[in-house]
């Protein structure tokens, strides 16, 4: 009599997704800091419909932020740690809290 052994492995595919980041740094946050302080604010203040008011100023916001803060893609990587136990994890963050308090 033959008898067959089927083992079944899950195949791991790796994900070439991209995602969008925004670089957010010393000199990006100055630039936006710098934009929002030189940016004329007549067309908020001008109104009195309060809800006027505040889509103004959520252009005018958004418009520096995203100028600033621009939009960039970058490949998302996916990392196989199936071999990563609870005990390494555990690990791994305790031994990260240890290093924040001694940098403290």
């Amino acid at each position: 009599m033959l008898k067959f052994l089927k083992i079944n492995i899950p195949v791991q595919m790796r994900s070439n997704k991209s995602k969008f980041i925004s670089k957010m740094d010393k000199y990006t946050i100055f630039d936006f800091t710098y934009d929002l302080s030189n940016e004329a604010w007549d067309s908020v203040f001008n109104n009195n419909n309060v809800n006027l008011m505040f889509n103004s100023f959520l252009n005018t916001y958004l418009r520096i932020f995203y100028s600033c803060f621009p939009l960039t893609r970058t490949k998302s990587r996916k990392y196989n740690n199936n071999w990563t136990t609870l005990g390494i994890k555990t690990s791994c963050k305790r031994k990260r809290e240890v290093f924040l308090l001694i940098t403290k």
